[in-house]
């Protein structure tokens, strides 16, 4: 007669290692983003979906909207809405650069030195005028967040050459 060996069900097979706080949290993160992305995706799909199935219609009763030029809000380029954009996403100085130079105007605490005036007198030297075309601005506020991120990263070499490449 053989013998079975003896089961015991609350006897843990394996040992379960416990997870320390830094995992913990980087599984509850890697969760969460999962499950937002996914969230926004199905948004996304919905929008898209009601936006072909025959969607809004405009005053002429047009529903299609890119047949006139894509027109959307999103596309316009303004020294407004860069402004904006840049103290948004937390570029200060990057701002106030952005500001006098698309204003072509200087603070009035700041007062040209003599010899600055002299040569504008002299028209040896004159001021600049800054295009202000979409691709311009655009440019102009990517180079100022470059310079102004170089210089947050300690590398002043590197800010001083992008602020000098931007003129």
């Amino acid at each position: 007669m053989k013998i079975e060996p003896i089961v015991n069900p609350h006897a843990r097979i394996g040992q379960i290692q416990k997870k320390t706080k830094a995992e913990e949290k980087d599984e509850l993160i890697a969760t969460t983003k999962s499950n937002v992305i996914e969230k926004y995706a199905r948004k996304t799909a919905t929008k898209k979906a009601a936006n072909t199935v025959g969607g809004a219609t405009n005053a002429t009763g047009n529903t299609n909207f890119k047949e006139k030029g894509d027109f959307t809000l999103a596309d316009k380029i303004s020294p407004e809405k860069l402004g904006i954009r840049l103290l948004t996403e937390g570029f200060i100085k990057a701002y106030v650069d952005f500001f006098y130079l698309t204003h072509e105007t200087t603070p009035s605490v700041i007062e040209p030195s003599p010899a600055l005036l002299k040569e504008y007198q002299m028209k040896k030297r004159r001021k600049g005028h800054l295009d202000q075309t979409p691709e311009m601005l655009t440019t102009l506020s990517n180079s100022l967040i470059d310079g102004e991120q170089y210089w947050r990263d300690g590398d002043a070499k590197k800010s001083f050459k992008t602020y000098l490449a931007v003129g």
